[in-house]
């Protein structure tokens, strides 16, 4: 099936025919909520589809903490937040102008492919969000009525996605429809699963294991909410009064009624008081502050417990949610530098799903022999000092080498990162801003190590293509 897809993507216009483009179709999936509403009687007739190693009910309870949740809602939010930090579009052309036409081509893509939320940003936004919550992207790509370019992305709902197996044995990617299955497109589908188990195809949610925490979290709260409404932050006051006195021949029925009157009178009265910071009455009633600083403490060791565990089932350090937990600047750094490394492994998803867009729209195009790569730029590191100093101790060790002649120049230069080019040979390079939402071809430069002495500054020169 895959090299059925690489050889529609390795065809050039000038050499193909109409029909031998690639075999894309009509938009076949459907949104989340198009597959909520399908849901009323469905049934599942394929006997062939493969079960998860979870009930798939579990995405959408995700999908629904995910909203309600304040912090899992900021492990998604803090996702998309360092996951898009900006990407660069390598393309090996054998040409600038065949660089430039597809750099035109990838502008006009990323302009359409998302209407809804601002073109190709709001797209990616939208991946990192999915596979946060579901740990898998699916995007299918449909082209225009006349299938001369990709027009519109479409985000599958992860919860919707079906494996099953066709006659030959192979994987097919299918998605739940009402009370049918529907096969999708593989050439214009793009799947990523970033944590499987035990090879079953269903991304594993990265919160799976958040859920139980998660209840437990909502139910302290609901408590420990009913509580400062029925109490205080601060203390109890307590009022002790004195007995009304009884009427002669009263029954005790009569006497319990009028004494519980009596003190819902007083009791409204102290309340309507006490907004305003005072209470008076008469000396018939003793008044008593009792102080629950120590019964919060103890309601915040309990919510600690909890929200550790949830934190760590988000694989997420209670820092990164506002919580501080005795931890040092220095174990921060530590911290950082594991979350920037998990946000790398769902880049690489999205990664994928983009470039399968935009080779697809390349080859309608007519440019099937273009490569493309997504390269997201490199989080800032929390320790800028450091990293530099360890760099010019890499360097000192490379011209150490370098004198001592156990290495050339040539592999010097390539040891400090002076490589012909600044992408793989034959790359032209195009960044997209996040601020105005378009890819620029950036100069190529090659870099020339001039100069036989050690410590010779290395100097960059413009390649003359």
């Amino acid at each position: 099936m895959f090299q059925k897809i690489k050889s529609y993507f390795g065809r050039r216009k000038s050499t193909k025919l109409k029909s031998d483009y690639p075999r894309v179709t009509s938009r076949k999936s459907i949104t989340d909520d198009e597959w909520g509403a399908s849901q009323v009687g469905a049934y599942l007739e394929n006997l062939n589809v493969l079960a998860a190693k979870f009930p798939f009910e579990t995405y959408q309870v995700i999908d629904n903490i995910a909203l309600l949740d304040p912090y899992v809602s900021k492990y998604v939010h803090t996702t998309i937040a360092l996951g898009n930090v900006g990407h660069n579009l390598e393309i090996m052309a054998s040409s600038q102008a065949e660089a430039d036409r597809a750099i035109d081509l990838a502008n006009n893509f990323a302009a359409r492919c998302f209407p809804l939320s601002g073109g190709l940003d709001g797209l990616i936004n939208a991946l990192f969000s999915q596979v946060a919550r579901s740990g898998g992207c699916c995007v299918e790509w449909v082209p225009d009525p006349t299938l001369s370019f990709v027009d519109r992305a479409y985000v599958v709902p992860i919860k919707s996605i079906r494996w099953g197996l066709n006659q030959n044995g192979e994987l097919v990617l299918m998605q739940q429809q009402t009370d049918q299955l529907v096969q999708l497109n593989p050439v214009q589908t793009a799947f990523h699963a970033t944590v499987i188990r035990d090879g079953n195809p269903y991304p594993v949610p990265p919160a799976l294991a958040a859920i139980e925490p998660c209840a437990h979290h909502a139910t302290i709260m609901k408590k420990i909410r009913s509580w400062v409404e029925k109490l205080s932050v601060l203390g109890v006051l307590l009022a002790k009064v004195e007995r009304p006195p009884r009427k002669p021949g009263q029954e005790d029925s009569e006497y319990l009624a009028s004494a519980q009157e009596y003190l819902n009178k007083v009791a409204d009265s102290f309340t309507k008081e006490m907004d305003d910071g005072i209470c008076v009455s008469y000396d018939n009633i003793e008044f008593q502050f009792n102080n629950i600083t120590a019964g919060a403490q103890g309601a915040k060791d309990v919510l600690q417990i909890i929200l550790q565990g949830m934190f760590s089932a988000l694989q997420r350090d209670p820092i990164a949610f506002g919580w501080n937990f005795n931890s040092t600047e220095t174990f921060a750094k530590v911290v950082y530098e594991e979350l920037i490394q998990g946000i790398k492994m769902f880049q690489l998803g999205v990664k994928r799903v983009i470039e399968h867009g935009h080779r697809l729209n390349f080859a309608l195009n007519g440019l099937g022999t273009t490569g493309v790569s997504v390269k997201f730029i490199t989080n800032r590191s929390i320790d800028a000092f450091r990293d530099a100093e360890a760099g010019y101790m890499d360097s000192q060790k490379v011209l150490g080498q370098l004198a001592q002649e156990v290495i050339t120049r040539e592999e010097a230069r390539k040891l400090l990162g002076h490589d012909q080019r600044n992408a793989s040979s034959g790359a032209f390079i195009a960044s997209f801003s996040v601020d105005n939402r378009k890819y620029v071809l950036l100069p190529q430069t090659r870099t020339v190590w001039l100069g036989a002495e050690i410590g010779t500054t290395p100097k960059v020169l413009p390649i003359n293509n």
